[in-house]
């Protein structure tokens, strides 16, 4: 372990820019480095924050729904600001619930339950999206949801995600 961190310490070029505690923009000491290692940098997606989704397996909605889970991907990069969180195709894991329609009636919905990136599952609490009606007046989009459906969720609760990469801003 001392190996590692002693070759982490000397081949970190991380410093190369000033900042507020290193003014010339120099590297900071050997035994900085090896006291003070950098912290994983997590990244706050709010609440209400879009998560695209592609399914990778059919979902049947009609009769009685058990809470059946299903599996899909993201359908593009999760990215907060500058923050690159997951990459397209990290996988979900979902589940097929009861719902309500807008207009009150019952009908099947979709949750988006996990997101894993990286080996590492993350908890997710999304509205659900509603998929069939067993009322009148209320759209009905099939019983049926084939692979590579697209859907578009929003999470209810915010989350916490390690940033893989800084992205950079365009100007």
């Amino acid at each position: 372990m001392t190996f590692s961190l002693l070759s982490y310490a000397l081949v970190d070029r991380r410093y190369d820019a000033a900042s507020a505690g290193n003014p010339k923009g120099s590297p900071p000491s050997l035994s900085s480095r090896l006291n003070h290692p950098p912290r994983s940098d997590t990244a706050h997606v709010p609440a209400g924050t879009s998560i695209h989704i592609r399914l990778k397996e059919a979902i049947r909605t009609e009769g009685e729904v058990p809470e059946e889970r299903f599996t899909a991907v993201l359908y593009g990069p999760l990215i907060v600001g500058n923050r690159f969180l997951a990459p397209s195709r990290s996988k979900i894991i979902g589940q097929l619930t009861e719902g309500r329609g807008p207009n009150g009636a019952e009908g099947h919905a979709l949750v988006l339950r996990k997101l894993l990136v990286n080996g590492r599952e993350y908890d997710l609490i999304t509205e659900p999206v509603t998929l069939v009606s067993t009322g009148r007046g209320l759209p009905i989009t099939g019983n049926i949801h084939t692979l590579e459906t697209q859907f578009t969720f929003r999470l209810s609760s915010p989350l916490e995600l390690p940033v893989i990469r800084m992205l950079e801003r365009r100007k």
